[in-house]
């Protein structure tokens, strides 16, 4: 079983923001399910694949998602 990771969720919530998008048309647009990204919020851990394509969509460094 692949391992979640622990995700920075103040940058991931400020990079949201800045979209202007509601949620589910967010998630949609990150290729995630909307009840995806609200377990990502809640939890604040997903996996590594997911956070790729998080920081895909936003244009930035994945690291910069990760808690260190």
């Amino acid at each position: 079983m692949i391992p979640a990771m622990e995700i920075n969720i103040k940058k991931l919530e400020r990079e949201m923001a800045g979209t202007g998008l509601a949620k589910c048309a967010l998630a949609k647009a990150m290729g995630l399910h909307y009840q995806g990204l609200d377990y990502i919020l809640r939890t604040r851990q997903t996996r590594l694949r997911t956070i790729q394509k998080i920081a895909d969509y936003f244009g930035i460094d994945p690291k910069d998602l990760l808690i260190s």
